[in-house]
């Protein structure tokens, strides 16, 4: 088998593509399974193959589907493995080449992944390597199988490397149950009745003033279900307040203590599943268990509810429309219904009919309804990555609780939608917020404020991309559209207090046998997890784009950088800033968010051909690529901030581009381009017009640079312009510049020298700074093996870059 194609032509094509698919998947099942026996670590794989087989979109279901709706005529023959693992249980239904076409992608996929998964995991577990020549490109399924076959063998006369993991220091979350003592654990229950087991929490009656008294029952999903979850924020664990489970003392954070008020009955019991208390959080692997199966058990639960908070803690009252998240004055607009009433809101907003023309009423409801979900999502909840899955996963909408109102999360959306219909009958846009002498008429101006707060802060939460029922025009609402990578870049600005969980907490979020690939494991350390997570992403049909999104570890831990157990290439998952520097906040642009757009990105990243390698084992990531120039000279940006920016900024550039007495032309490599790049610019002037001449011709570059795209945007109107740039200037400051043999000017992400090397790698849209490998010691670890330094972005655009790049001889570049 060579390249196998997942975009048939024909019934009949597809037939031959999943019976090719179908008989890999047989020899990939055998080893897992084997592995699996031999060593449990395998076993996750083991069950990711086996629901490969049979879910929706399985390989199974895709054979018999084409089964049923095939014609009889001219089609291959099944080979008797497929016959024997056919699954009967597919009821026949219409289906297109389209449906089919889909089907063999995800098929060859997921089957991709199982075998990566596997090798990366023999690699791991056995300590083995591979060569250059190993290393498959990522279509080729074969070149992958024969991969897996090899290290397979190798691994059956390798020793099981001694892995030694303390569980990292137990974060104060863990700490509020230590008072209490759990009776039994849920994974030796589960394993037991081979059920999936949990706690659920019966909330006893009593009257509000009165302490939280609760009882724990262990019950079997598959039996009984759960009858409500609670999703919430676990909150700060300063001043913890005491519960009684069990009639023993239970503590628990402030914010769960006052759900847990709101929740209680007072004739009634209440029973919910609540985290913190259902999962012993000291018991790292019923931790772990009960991670895995939190699919299912948010999937099984009758109801959801989501805590957002109880008392309003905002104790200004806006008297200024900027001051958005204020609470209103009383009777806004002459308005009774309350400012948290969210529903009553939106029904009183419903029946004033949208116009164009003033209408105080109207303006005054709608800045109301806006500015109730802008505080809505200003809480807490909508930043932390646990509560996605809890709010996509339960199949009827969730109920949200909020400053002592309720309303479901189809209220919420259509609130949301309303808003956009709001925005779009605004006459002539926004009303401008740069005035020098701005009007503070809050009736007047309140709703332009609110909707550019709604715009920069609201409008794009990743929910109505992925749950159920929310039509968008990203949709990613069924688990089989949704990888690993994407989510990882969908909610990278997503926050955990356990770094660890903003890997964990998204296997839920991915089909059954894509989920089964995440090996939830909390005896890892960070660094482990995010470098597993990292290969994941560039081993799979993402690729390296995620080096646009997340720094490294070795630009984000001074520590990392020499650390040579932790491979340079691993990506710092922890936290992203890029969701938030939009194109309409301007003000926000960072380092990351210029480098995240698609002009900046170097132009290898678009031409991509199937002879592109990209692998990544737990040491070495094997990447094709090219080098672009060497680093000739380093430095530190200045502030440059102030009414003279331009000055400062002219004078810095004549200071870089004429360091230590010599000129920049002066250290260029002689070459035609250098020597092309001279008769431009050197002219036998006085030094003050060589000056002008390096100023007229690099200084718009520089500022496009040094303002992370500054030069077009502040263009647009005066005083956010002054905002922008002063912003950018003040981020800048501290970084490092660089400057090439052949006349490129750069920043970079991290601590750069000079020797250094500006590379690009096919798979990825960066740029990177890479450095010859030493060990401690100083010595080399072997020839042509590199770590990367920092990512870095240039001054020339992506059409320069390509004439600048244009013949360079690719290669492979072993990056450890």
């Amino acid at each position: 088998m060579s390249y196998i194609s997942t975009d048939p032509k024909s019934i009949a094509e597809a037939y031959a593509i999943q019976n090719e698919l179908f008989k890999t998947m047989i020899v990939v099942s055998n080893i897992v399974k084997e592995l699996g026996q031999r060593n449990s670590r395998f076993q996750y794989i083991y069950k990711s193959s086996r629901e490969f087989r049979y879910e929706d979109f399985g390989i199974l279901s895709t054979v018999a589907q084409l089964l049923l709706h095939a014609d009889d005529k001219g089609q291959p023959e099944l080979t008797q493995p497929l016959r024997d693992f056919f699954h009967p249980g597919v009821s026949p239904q219409d289906i297109s080449l389209q449906d089919i076409t889909e089907s063999t992608q995800y098929s060859a996929s997921i089957l991709r992944d199982i075998m990566n998964t596997a090798i990366y995991e023999i690699l791991n577990v056995y300590e083995l390597q591979i060569t250059v020549d190993q290393v498959p490109q990522q279509r080729f399924i074969d070149k992958h199988l024969r991969l897996l076959q090899y290290v397979y063998d190798k691994s059956k006369d390798a020793r099981v490397r001694s892995i030694s993991m303390t569980p990292e220091d137990l974060i104060k979350k863990e700490a509020v149950a230590v008072l209490f003592q759990y009776p039994n654990s849920l994974v030796s229950l589960s394993e037991k009745a081979g059920k999936a087991s949990v706690r659920v929490l019966h909330i006893l009656p009593g009257p509000k003033e009165s302490c939280i008294r609760c009882k724990l029952e262990v019950r079997y999903l598959d039996e009984h279900g759960l009858d409500q979850a609670l999703s919430y924020v676990w909150g700060s664990t300063q001043n913890p307040k005491c519960i009684w489970v069990e009639d023993k003392p239970f503590r628990v954070t402030a914010n769960l203590h006052e759900a847990l008020i709101a929740l209680r009955h007072e004739d009634a019991t209440r029973t919910i599943w609540v985290d913190a208390i259902c999962i012993n959080q000291l018991d790292l692997e019923e931790k772990a268990h009960q991670v895995r199966q939190m699919g299912e058990t948010y999937s099984t639960a009758k109801a959801t509810i989501i805590w957002l908070g109880g008392q309003n803690s905002e104790s200004r009252t806006m008297t200024d429309p900027s001051d958005v998240l204020a609470t209103l004055p009383s009777n806004f607009g002459g308005n009774m219904v309350d400012q948290y009433d969210l529903v009553g809101i939106l029904e009183r907003v419903h029946e004033v009919p949208l116009g164009t023309s003033w209408d105080r009423k109207r303006n005054t409801l709608s800045a109301m309804l806006v500015h109730c979900l802008n505080v809505i999502m200003s809480q807490e909840w909508w930043e932390r990555v646990w509560t996605i899955q809890e709010a996509v996963l339960p199949r009827e909408h969730p109920i949200i609780m909020f400053r002592g109102y309720e309303f479901s999360f189809e209220d919420f959306i259509s609130a949301m939608k309303m808003v956009v219909r709001i925005r779009c009958t605004m006459k002539g846009g926004l009303l401008s917020l740069y005035d020098e002498t701005p009007d503070t008429d809050l009736s007047k101006h309140a709703l332009e404020y609110q909707l550019v707060h709604w715009e920069n802060h609201s409008s794009h939460h990743v929910l109505q991309f992925f749950r159920p029922g929310q039509e968008s025009q990203l949709d990613y609402s069924h688990s089989f559209k949704r990888s690993f990578h994407l989510l990882l870049c969908e909610t990278s600005s997503y926050k955990a207090t356990d770094p660890r969980d903003k890997c964990f907490a998204l296997q839920a979020m991915l089909s059954y046998s894509r989920g089964a690939l995440l090996y939830v494991d909390y005896n890892e350390p960070k660094e482990a997890v995010f470098k597993r997570a990292t290969a994941k992403c560039y081993n799979g049909s993402g690729g390296l784009r995620i080096t646009t999104k997340f720094k490294l570890l070795v630009e984000s831990q001074q520590a990392a950088q020499n650390d040579t157990s932790v491979p340079s290439w691993t990506q710092d998952l922890t936290y992203s800033e890029t969701r938030h520097c939009s194109e309409n906040n301007e003000e926000s642009m960072t380092f990351e968010a210029y480098l995240f757009k698609d002009d900046n990105w170097q132009p290898l990243y678009n031409r991509k051909s199937l002879e592109d390698t990209c692998f990544a084992t737990p040491s070495t990531l094997f990447c094709s690529g090219v080098i672009i120039d060497a680093v000739c000279t380093t430095g530190f940006i200045l502030d440059l901030r102030g009414e003279g920016w331009a000055h400062n900024m002219s004078t810095f550039l004549v200071g870089v581009l004429c360091t230590e007495g010599r000129t920049y032309w002066d250290k260029l490599e002689d070459n035609e381009t250098t020597r092309a790049l001279r008769r431009e610019h050197l002219q036998p002037e006085a030094p003050e017009k060589l000056a002008g001449n390096i100023i007229q011709a690099l200084v718009i570059k520089a500022i496009t640079l040094f303002t992370f795209g500054g030069e077009s945007s502040v263009k647009k109107t005066v005083d956010p312009r002054k905002r922008s740039l002063e912003k950018r200037l003040e981020l800048i400051i501290g970084k490092q510049y660089f400057t090439t043999s052949n006349g490129l000017m750069g920043i970079s992400m991290a601590p750069i020298e000079e020797g250094d090397i500006l590379m690009a790698m096919d798979a990825a849209p960066a740029y990177f700074i890479i450095r010859q490998a030493k060990s401690l010691d100083g010595s080399s670890p072997g020839a042509g093996k590199h770590r990367i330094v920092a990512r870095a972005i240039v001054h020339e655009t992506q059409d320069e870059m390509t004439a600048r790049m244009e013949g360079l001889e690719t290669r492979i570049f072993q990056i450890i």
